[in-house]
């Protein structure tokens, strides 16, 4: 799958990236560090829809294959056109979750036990709360939801204000940037799987590493930086 440059006379591999800003942001600066030499298009919107244009766009320039930044974008574009060069997305893993999870702690003071969380597969979830020591846990997955659906992003916002206020749920977690902005403007507690990066807060670094946060939550203890403890509480207020 590598791609012929006329100019140069060698074959090189050349891929295209479409997905939210700070996804390809966080790509863009894995690639040039570890692989300088691979040429990467990026066609970047935080819209899942726009998946489809630019996946057409990537296969007339020829390109040696495409990673969606997640399995929405990808799921939706997949649907409406056929691949004609290798297609991937970045899959979901437990280290995503752990991460959410640790900004929790440092955001709203809380280990949340019953979770409204949407296009995540609801074991990975369930398995990633009982290693943290959360074994009566609920996950509120929002299955119903479709991509193909016209007003998907208003649904998904509508599934997490609805499990906060009558289901339990002591907080939100979204792929989706809208969904995002619409509950944390109602003062609804949610995190943002695409923001979740190093954050400094009063002098702690929230530590992304799950090597590192599964002890920390497990415990309900983090260190600032010079050395002091304190306790995170288990359970937000509603």
């Amino acid at each position: 799958f590598y791609v012929f440059n006329s100019r140069k006379g060698i074959l090189y591999m050349k891929i295209g990236v479409t997905g939210s800003d700070h996804i390809c942001d966080r790509i863009q600066k894995t690639l040039e560090k570890r692989m300088p030499d691979l040429e990467v298009v990026y066609r970047r919107s935080n819209d899942y829809r726009y998946g489809l244009e630019a996946a057409a766009q990537f296969q007339k320039g020829k390109v040696s294959g495409i990673i969606f930044t997640g399995p929405t974008n990808y799921h939706y574009a997949l649907k409406r056109l056929e691949p004609n060069v290798p297609w991937t997305f970045l899959p979901h893993n437990q280290a995503s979750i752990l991460k959410a999870l640790a900004e929790s702690a440092v955001r709203y003071s809380c280990v949340p036990d019953v979770i409204s969380i949407d296009m995540y597969e609801e074991q990975l979830v369930q398995e990633t709360l009982e290693e943290i020591g959360i074994s009566n846990g609920r996950v509120l997955v929002a299955h119903g939801s479709s991509p193909d659906q016209g007003d998907f992003q208003d649904a998904l916002t509508d599934f997490h204000r609805y499990n906060y206020f009558h289901n339990g749920a002591k907080i939100c977690f979204t792929n989706m940037e809208k969904t995002y902005e619409a509950l944390s403007a109602e003062g609804i507690p949610c995190i943002s799987f695409w923001k979740i990066r190093r954050r400094r807060t009063a002098g702690r670094v929230l530590p992304c590493r799950s090597i590192l946060i599964i002890p920390l939550i497990r415990r309900r203890i983090f260190r600032s930086g010079n050395g002091r403890r304190f306790i995170i509480r288990m359970r937000c207020a509603s």
